[in-house]
Parts: structure tokens; C-alpha cells; sequence
């Protein structure tokens, strides 16, 4: 079953990173979000996780968390970049 992301998804997304003063830039590789922030201590591991359709929050070495998503990561990466403009 496909994964979907509303407005709402996107933006708990920013907030649980540090707000969008904290993420430097968002991404997507295969079936991963990846999240660029500036301060990892202020991104919530919890809310991520809880965010529709993620099976693993991976806490990469620096400034880098990777949400394990699925072939679905790069509709919801283009929805969250927009959030961020």
C-alpha cells in the first residue's frame, strides 16, 4: 500500500527536526529521507518515527538523521522541500 503525506505530515516533520531554522536541507536517496540539521539535539527521534509510513529512524554520524521511508521518499521529500520555501 502506497504511503501518503498530508500538509500536516510535512510539517510535524519540521517541527520534530528543530523547526526549519535548524534543518539545512532535505533529501532522498532510494527509500530514505535524509535530513541535514544544523543542531541534532533538538530533532525528536520519537515523532519521526511516528510519522506515516517510516520503518526505521536512523541517527547517521554529524548533522544527519535518515528516515527509512520506502519508494515512496521522493513525493514526500518534494512535499517537505516545499514546505521549507
Amino acid at each position: 500500500m502506497a504511503v501518503t503525506w498530508t500538509l500536516e505530515d510535512c510539517v510535524a516533520l519540521v517541527n520534530a527536526c528543530g523547526e526549519r531554522t535548524n534543518i539545512v536541507e532535505i533529501t532522498s536517496c532510494f527509500t530514505r529521507l535524509r535530513i541535514q540539521v544544523k543542531n541534532k539535539s533538538c530533532v525528536n527521534e520519537d515523532v519521526l518515527q511516528h510519522l506515516p509510513g517510516v520503518k526505521m529512524v536512523m541517527n547517521r554520524s554529524g548533522n544527519e538523521v535518515h528516515l527509512v521511508i520506502g519508494i515512496e521518499v521522493n513525493k514526500i521529500c518534494r512535499q517537505c522541500q516545499a514546505v521549507l520555501t
